[in-house]
């Protein structure tokens, strides 16, 4: 009965369908476990369960775990970028690095370079 709003808060806050969806399932089992601490002279019950899903939610995004997991891009997302060795600049290209760099003031564009290059000769050296 209470679902679709509470899981819209959550959502509203997350803004990710599944985790959402375990945010609901925990706030349902806090609700289950915390029943006796309820007290209708303090207020009403759907007020009650969305202040613990709201504050659920809130723990969630808080989270050391919740947190990193967004700083960790799937390598799916760039496997693309690497099969193909022959079109270094193109993909390069591809995710907008020359753009980038067109932007930037010379003597930065000129260290990018040096740096660039330096790794080249690095790699080259490397390998003999």
């Amino acid at each position: 009965m209470y679902a679709k709003s509470l899981f819209a808060i959550i959502f509203n806050l997350v803004k990710e369908r599944e985790e959402a969806e375990d945010i609901l399932q925990d706030v349902f089992v806090k609700i289950w476990k915390n029943i006796d601490s309820f007290s209708e002279s303090k207020g009403r019950f759907y007020t009650w369960m969305l202040n613990i899903a709201r504050n659920t939610a809130i723990d969630k995004l808080r989270s050391k775990g919740f947190n990193n997991s967004k700083k960790n891009l799937s390598s799916d997302n760039f496997v693309h970028l690497l099969d193909d060795n022959t079109k270094q600049n193109h993909k390069i290209d591809s995710i907008g690095i020359q753009e980038f760099v067109k932007k930037l003031k010379p003597k930065c564009i000129q260290i990018i370079d040096l740096f660039f290059l330096k790794d080249i000769r690095n790699r080259k050296l490397q390998m003999s």
